[in-house]
């Protein structure tokens, strides 16, 4: 929350709406220009894929991996 300390303004509103005004000023852009994700370059894997690159980070069998392993698949099956 926004406190104004010693603001002689009869509205005290008026401390968000120049706070608003301020950043309207900064993000003159549009909201994409703002995105820092490239659309352009996203791409989706396969739950293969997903798997594969998963199983570098886990060595050998073990009850992680196969949580992770139903993770994906059944996050590749909600979201596909």
């Amino acid at each position: 929350m926004l406190v104004a300390a010693n603001d002689k303004r009869s509205n005290p509103k008026q401390v968000y709406l120049d706070l608003l005004d301020e950043m309207r000023t900064l993000s003159s852009s549009t909201l994409m220009a703002l995105n820092p994700v490239e659309l352009s370059s996203m791409n989706y894997c396969s739950t293969g894929e997903c798997i594969r690159n998963e199983k570098r980070f886990h060595p050998g069998f073990s009850l992680r991996w196969t949580l992770r392993y139903l993770e994906i698949v059944i996050t590749n099956c909600v979201f596909r």
